[in-house]
């Protein structure tokens, strides 16, 4: 039987003890855990000796405006403070996130979720074929970067396609430019052994991307049992069927650790921090054109457009990039009027 992930192996790093002690509530009779697991209202945490079912702490709020507010509920990935001796045990305190992923709730009032907290690196997970959408993959990208995490790109189920381009730059185009690529076949196993080999003990992998991207696939392989439920690919689109319903932290052989996420057709941004690095090629250009007010539009001297004339930017990209910040600009506005109607 094999023995459960130290706290090493679940990541807890000198950033997280120093926090850990810091912490007003930790003490000589607390432990801290990590969350693997939201449970109908509770939470299943790993101590490094065992697997706990947790309440959350008194007053923990499900809904917030801020992702840092410190009586929001914890989510998957969070280091928690917990009391030693105790069965199912209520827990104490939250740890700071040193990373979160965040998207907009997809209601009608503006709220942050958190997709999942304190990931290292986030593979944004797209089959290869017709769901490969470049605008897609740099939405994800610009929230992964905006988390604070690194994102890479892991274009699986490459068994289908023909041939390779040599160049990821040949389909993705600039944004293949500083974004680490990885061509994988759950299937066949191709790219797994280098894939697998990146993981580092301790270190905390997301997988996001859309319904059927073959991320529950990945994670079995990598973990080398099925611990994920899978689906058949349909003929007509290549496409798998969706299969993670809930997110889950999975330590893998070696030390480190998977979170699988619900595939999302669309990831709303919180915020645009991580629009600029994604597209840098763009940011650039627009800071070369004539007039400061530029709208890139069908003004003289606009660098962007001479850009997409002679070949060097493609229009989509640009599109993708004033899409992106338009988004962020009206969140942000939405979020600042929320505030105001919650405060009177």
């Amino acid at each position: 039987m094999q023995s459960p992930p130290s706290l090493t192996e679940l990541g807890f790093s000198d950033h997280f003890r120093e926090a850990y002690r810091a912490h007003p509530a930790a003490d000589a009779s607390t432990r801290p855990a990590r969350v693997c697991i939201e449970h109908r209202g509770r939470l299943v945490v790993l101590t490094g000796e065992r697997r706990l079912l947790a309440w959350p702490p008194e007053g923990a709020r499900h809904e917030s405006l801020n992702p840092k507010d410190v009586l929001a509920r914890p989510r998957v990935g969070d280091w928690v403070i917990l009391p030693v001796d105790e069965e199912e045990p209520r827990i104490l305190g939250v740890l700071p996130r040193r990373t979160a992923l965040l998207r907009q709730t997809p209601k009608k009032r503006v709220t942050v979720q958190v997709v999942a907290a304190n990931l290292d690196r986030v593979l944004v997970v797209s089959a290869w074929g017709p769901d490969l959408s470049p605008r897609r993959v740099e939405r994800f990208v610009a929230a992964v970067r905006a988390s604070g995490a690194r994102p890479e790109l892991v274009v699986n189920k490459v068994d289908l396609a023909e041939a390779l381009p040599s160049d990821p730059r040949e389909m993705l185009g600039a944004l293949a430019s500083d974004l680490s690529v990885w061509w994988t076949s759950a299937r066949t196993g191709a790219g797994i052994d280098a894939l697998r080999q990146s993981v580092e003990v301790g270190e905390t992998i997301g997988l996001v991307g859309t319904s059927g991207a073959g991320k529950s696939s990945l994670i079995n392989i990598l973990h080398g049992t099925e611990v994920q439920a899978t689906a058949g690919v349909r003929e007509a689109d290549a496409k798998g069927r969706h299969t993670t319903t809930h997110r889950e932290l999975v330590p893998i052989p070696g030390g480190g650790l998977l979170l699988d996420t619900p595939g999302m057709r669309e990831l709303q941004l919180w915020d645009g921090t991580g629009v600029a690095d994604t597209y840098a090629d763009v940011e650039a250009l627009s800071r070369q054109c004539r007039w400061r007010g530029c709208t890139h539009g069908r003004e003289d001297g606009c660098a962007i457009q001479q850009a997409i004339a002679n070949g060097t930017l493609s229009r989509g990209r640009f599109v993708g990039w004033k899409k992106l910040h338009a988004e962020a600009k009206a969140t942000t506005t939405r979020r600042k009027r929320s505030k105001g109607r919650r405060g009177r």
